[in-house]
């Protein structure tokens, strides 16, 4: 413990020498990267010196006062690049207001269309495993499997075959949308 009685005030350049490494240590063991771990030292090294030149440190204890600082300025740091990776209002409008717009239910009904109209082109037993399976009122594979009559693994096999079925049917409609977007474009 250091008391600052004397008008001149301490060495700091043999204090900073002594414990700088120690304070920077200390914040790369909070995780904080070596950069901004620099930074905040700096920083706190600073705010020590304005503090007591204003004379609001009678006393220096070294290096916990500098650790203590230290450590508040890279909490505060951490707050602030939270609240800055935070959501825009733009962004919280987005997900305040989750409505779609019409070209989205458009967009949306198209897709519904077609994924219905490539499940009734799909086998009865194959409709009704998917149906089973994703509907609102679900079951698993091994009760599915004991109500349509297959085993758990072509019940699998057969959801797998769908979904892929379903898959493709929407990638030809969107390939299908986008082409005529394109010409539509260039009219």
């Amino acid at each position: 413990m250091l008391l600052v009685a004397d008008d001149e005030g301490p060495n700091w350049d043999a204090l900073i020498a002594r414990h700088d490494r120690r304070v920077l240590l200390t914040l790369l063991a909070r995780g904080v990267r070596l950069d901004r771990a620099r930074d905040l030292t700096q920083e706190t090294w600073t705010r020590l010196i304005a503090h007591q030149r204003a004379g609001r440190l009678p006393r220096l204890e070294l290096p916990g006062l500098a650790i203590k600082q230290a450590l508040f300025l890279a909490i505060d740091d951490a707050r602030r690049a939270r609240r800055d990776a935070s959501p825009g209002e733009d962004e919280l409008h987005a997900i305040s207001d989750p409505t779609p717009g019409a070209e989205t239910r458009l967009v949306t009904r198209s897709q519904l269309e077609v994924a219905s109209a490539e499940l009734d082109r799909c086998s009865p037993k194959a409709r009704q495993v998917f149906e089973l399976i994703y509907d609102d009122d679900a079951v698993s594979h091994a009760e599915t499997a004991k109500r349509v009559g297959l085993s758990v693994q072509r019940v699998r096999q057969t959801i797998c075959e769908v979904r892929a079925r379903l898959r493709a049917a929407l990638a030809d409609d969107f390939d299908h949308n986008r082409s005529r977007a394109v010409e539509a474009s260039d009219e």
